[in-house]
């Protein structure tokens, strides 16, 4: 089996979850020589960004002189991109290691998840599109300052700012109108990592964490719980919205009520906490590769296991520079 994974940057540990997989070659590619994880897996290859000439085309490139039946990428904007040429990759026999683009499109715009979740009955952080909206939800009561704005398809937290009153808001939006507005929660956070099969839309897997620390929009010290309010809202919205494969979900508890604020159809920044305590979302994307349907377990972990972080550096020689990082080029 040989798997794609795009992107992976800093994360050493899910690129060598994949490679503790028997009878699997892991192939990373990169837009940068200086990505960590890049050199975690069997195979190393540096490609254009995203928003560069050439870039479909070398992942095309890849995908071809690889073999490669499932692709996987780490970083949500370009989980968007592939997204929307599912056909191409379909017609190379590669399978995309995501939801189907609606799904996608519900997960990673803000405005469109707050209304679907409103449709579907799941609780979701009070959010407005408009400043106009605010202000009458804001003169009715129903929000109050501080605020966060945001863009309405960012990620990693990214152009995120706090707002404290309603003439800083409203010079803040003067200079754009891409942002949305979303209330202030104070509460605890936690997060989910969800496997939903590819095949069968069942979820199969959950792990649910407390979030402790977080740094660069990833979690960096937290501990396992069960709670049933979490995994109803979770599982609601993964079943609703048709998720399929890794997911990553993020719900904060405010005076005594969970609310769902993300959704990324990815694997999380904190999924190497899920793989420690025994899941293993890999093997179970390598089972639905090989046309498997894996069965629900019983999402037994134990609770209260402190979760942390650690970083080690990571050496690349000029040898493996020059004879192993390959560069992946297109026909024009």
């Amino acid at each position: 089996m040989n798997l794609l994974i795009l992107s992976p940057g800093t994360r050493v540990e899910t690129v060598c979850c994949f490679v503790r997989q028997k009878n699997t070659c892991v192939v990373c590619a990169d837009a940068s020589e200086y990505a960590p994880a890049l050199y975690a897996g069997d195979a190393h290859y540096l490609i254009p960004r995203i928003d560069e000439e050439g870039y479909l085309e070398a992942v095309m490139e890849i995908c071809k002189k690889e073999r490669i039946n499932g692709l996987i990428s780490l970083i949500d904007p370009e989980i968007t991109l592939l997204s929307q040429q599912a056909e191409i990759f379909d017609s190379l026999n590669v399978k995309l290691i995501m939801p189907p683009k609606e799904a996608i499109e519900n997960c990673f715009d803000k405005m469109k998840m707050h209304d679907f979740c409103i449709k579907n009955g799941i609780p979701t952080i009070p959010t407005y599109g408009t400043l106009a909206s605010f202000e009458e939800g804001y003169c009715k009561g129903d929000i109050d300052f501080p605020v966060f704005i945001k863009p309405v398809c960012g990620s990693a937290s990214n152009g995120v700012q706090k707002i404290e009153t309603l003439e800083e808001l409203q010079q803040e939006l003067k200079q754009t109108e891409i942002f949305l507005i979303q209330a202030f929660m104070t509460g605890p956070e936690y997060g989910v990592d969800a496997y939903v099969d590819l095949i069968s839309g069942e979820i199969v897997e959950f792990f649910m964490k407390k979030k402790m620390n977080i740094g660069g929009a990833e979690t960096e010290k937290g501990h396992t719980i069960h709670n049933d309010s979490i995994e109803k809202i979770a599982r609601d919205f993964l079943i609703k919205n048709n998720c399929r494969g890794p997911m990553d979900l993020d719900i904060f508890e405010h005076e005594g009520k969970f609310y769902l604020t993300e959704a990324n159809p990815r694997f999380g920044g904190g999924y190497p906490f899920a793989d420690a305590c025994g899941t293993d979302f890999p093997k179970l994307i390598v089972n639905n590769l090989m046309g498997e349907i894996n069965q629900p377990t019983d999402f037994e972990y134990q609770d209260h296991i402190k979760l942390m972080k650690c970083y080690s550096p990571v050496l690349v020689s000029p040898e493996t520079q020059a004879n192993d990082l390959k560069i992946a080029e297109y026909v024009q």
